[in-house]
């Protein structure tokens, strides 16, 4: 799975009206946080 802005994009549309944090959480089980900000 490529992490880009486009990915970042589509997953904030998916957790519209979800907390923050909860994103996060969702990025730090994927991995390294920095992942997402690379393609």
């Amino acid at each position: 799975i490529r992490l880009g802005i486009k990915r970042i994009e589509e997953d904030w549309s998916f957790f519209n009206g979800t907390p923050i944090i909860e994103v996060f959480h969702r990025f730090a089980e994927r991995g390294n946080l920095g992942t997402k900000f690379y393609a």
